[in-house]
């Protein structure tokens, strides 16, 4: 049985090894799409051309210099699974191709960036070609007024990302366990026949070189069919093109694998020699691994409780950080202006409120302001974490999404509870009535607040959305007061509206007509981009999803690993204890008496992690998830000790070893 165990650990390690090869595949492919040497994080909100002349220009830069330039694009009708190309220059396609990625699920398209229509220009940028046209694209980003962080591609990061920021790291440190058990299972199973060798004088050299030399050839075959099976499964599902890399990455970790699984064979023989006295002794020979594997299994239980925390708290972060940042899906058919160019001093250009009348008379103009309590001592000292004024034309965007279906008299539907100003605390309806009359059209005065921005008290499960001031940044708020306007033209002043655009609380909901409207007006001159608002929360949201992904893959692995290492102590403490599980048996004793020991051992082990886990550093792992732990080790480990037990002791009735 320990053989089989031998090769299936074997195995499995090589399919750990396959995962992280596919990790590190993953990783290059995310910071370095298109082979790319390159990747720079550019933003263009301070540039003074617009985005026409910057494409242009990207374009005249990427045919003179030979570089190879690409801005990578989530998509905004499929953000979490698809992810797209513009290619600027020559190198551009004629028309869409569809593009495979590494990752599962991921599709998208390689197009020219002449398709970028109303995608940000901001965002990330590959590109390769020759060290002089690299010096001359940065170079451009500063003529140009953009900022950009720029990161040359290396192996060396690349694997360090692949194994820390996606929590890769685990499955390593599992492998490298799952190495030291697949020593301690092939000297345990060779050793009687080790005991054997010394007795009859062999040099203990060539014991020790038969021993590795056995030990590597019932690898070969387990190591080299999951190398292969991987291979296959890479080429089945489509991935042929990354097959390279991929291979390249896991034949490089089988051979570190390789050494370091020697070096752990030689570690195991040093700790488990067997004397001669022990050896005259007559005590099983696989009794010096008992405590070997006790100290694995201990050393596992360990990483668990010191490293899985973090790993799962990791994950329910991003996770939470996805759902935040997908909220912007509401918003994918909305657009902001980027302005500049000339105007008198400091203000903003002339047309602005003309612009955001006839979007609000079309029902296509959508604003949303959102304040947190950090903002306003005044709202946190009453309850609410937060303060969000919209349109009754943003409620009908985020709705859907947040369970609700605005109503003429319950903007917020079932989900929000109308506030008269009698019934806000005190504070909260003086800042109100302080506040709205610096904003209101009717004149500085607070009379009619209640009916043309009336409050409400927001009592949904979901936390609702609201555009901050802070451009490209989205609030969630569980218990905001919300203010709804019907109109938000007729009840703000111009000097509101003009700033709520330019910092992209006001945005528009058809990008078409707003080209068509800006094209044959003076605005247009001052307006350096409309561009869709979710596109930069829709990437991180992408990215963030990906991780949680890849830190849910290395909890499980490490489980697994827990598995492995207590299949191998069970094996191992029924071996020890062979002759006097056949005597405990053949007298009667029932299984459960045999294993009361080993019972109470697992169930302190269970105990001391439930209690490892329930600390406080591990907040995010609550105390009904930690208890769980106490079931969940006791009844695999029970069951593998019990059938330990029962296969050794038919191997003993039928004389088998």
């Amino acid at each position: 049985m320990l053989r089989i165990l031998v090769r299936v650990t074997a195995a499995g390690v090589t399919l750990f090894l396959a995962v992280i090869s596919a990790l590190y595949v993953m990783a290059e492919e995310d910071g370095f799409p298109d082979g790319a040497e390159y990747t720079a994080s550019v933003n263009f909100t301070q540039s003074p051309q617009s985005k026409a002349e910057l494409v242009s220009g990207l374009e005249t830069l990427a045919a003179d210099a030979k570089l190879r330039l690409v801005k990578v694009v989530a998509g905004p009708e499929d953000f979490l699974s698809t992810r797209s190309l513009y290619v600027f220059g020559p190198d551009a396609p004629p028309t869409p191709q569809p593009l495979s990625w590494f990752r599962p699920g991921v599709t998208g398209q390689l197009r020219a960036a002449t398709d970028l229509g109303d995608t940000p220009l901001d965002g990330t940028f590959v590109y390769s070609g020759s060290a002089r046209a690299a010096v001359a694209l940065d170079a451009w980003f500063k003529r140009s007024g953009a900022t950009a962080t720029i990161q040359h591609r290396d192996a060396g990061t690349i694997f360090g990302y692949a194994l820390l920021s996606t929590g890769a790291w685990l499955p390593f440190l599992t492998c490298l366990i799952l190495l030291l058990t697949v020593s301690i299972c092939w000297y345990a199973l060779r050793a009687r026949a080790r005991a054997l060798k010394i007795l009859c004088g062999t040099p203990m050299r060539r014991i020790l070189v038969e021993d590795l030399g056995s030990l590597l050839r019932i690898c070969v075959l387990p190591v080299a069919g999951a190398a292969l099976a991987s291979v296959v499964a890479v080429i089945a599902s489509g991935r042929a093109t990354a097959l390279a890399p991929f291979a390249l990455a896991l034949g490089a970790l089988i051979v570190v694998s390789l050494v370091a699984m020697v070096i752990a064979g030689l570690l195991t023989s040093a700790l488990t020699w067997p004397s001669v006295a022990t050896i005259a002794s007559r005590r099983p020979p696989e009794g010096h691994f008992a405590t070997v594997a006790e100290v694995l299994k201990i050393a596992t239980l360990l990483l668990i409780a010191l490293l899985l925390p973090p790993v799962v708290s990791a994950a329910q972060e991003s996770s939470s950080f996805t759902r935040q940042q997908t909220s912007w899906a509401s918003l994918d058919r909305y657009v902001s202006l980027r302005l500049g160019g000339s105007s008198a001093g400091d203000s903003l250009p002339a047309g602005l409120t003309d612009l955001a009348r006839d979007a609000d008379e079309r029902g296509s103009l959508a604003f949303a302001y959102a304040q947190g309590a950090a903002d306003n001592e005044t709202l946190a000292a009453n309850g609410y974490d937060g303060i969000v004024m919209v349109n009754r034309t943003y409620l009908d965007a985020v709705g859907p999404a947040l369970g609700f279906t605005p109503g003429s008299a319950r903007p917020l539907g079932s989900q929000g509870e109308p506030v008269s100003d009698a019934q806000l605390p005190t504070n909260l309806s003086r800042y109100l009535s302080d506040s709205f009359p610096l904003w209101n059209r009717a004149g500085r005065t607070d009379a009619g607040r209640e009916t043309v921005l009336p409050a409400f008290r927001y009592t949904g499960t979901k936390p609702f959305p609201g555009i901050s001031p802070v451009p490209g940044e989205l609030r969630l708020l569980s218990r905001p007061l919300i203010l709804v306007t019907d109109r938000v033209t007729t009840t703000f002043t111009d000097g509101f509206l003009e700033s709520t655009i330019s910092s992209g609380n006001l945005v528009f909901g058809d990008s078409a007509w707003v080209q068509a409207y800006l094209s044959d007006r003076p605005l247009g001159g001052h307006v350096r981009s409309v561009d869709r608002v979710s596109d930069a929360g829709l990437y991180a949201a992408q990215q963030q999803s990906m991780v949680a992904q890849t830190l849910t893959l290395s909890a499980l692995l490490v489980l697994l690993a827990l598995l492995t290492s207590v299949a191998v102590s069970a094996w191992i403490a029924a071996l020890t204890r062979s002759r006097r599980l056949f005597v405990q048996r053949t007298s009667g004793w029932t299984w459960r008496r045999i294993l009361a020991g080993r019972i109470r051992w697992e169930a302190t082990l269970a105990a001391l992690l439930t209690l490892a886990l329930m600390l406080p550093r591990f907040g995010d792992i609550s105390a009904a998830w930690a208890l769980l732990a106490l079931p969940l080790y006791l009844v695999p480990t029970l069951g593998l000790h019990r059938r330990a037990a029962e296969t050794t002791f038919n191997s003993r009735i039928n004389r088998s070893t």
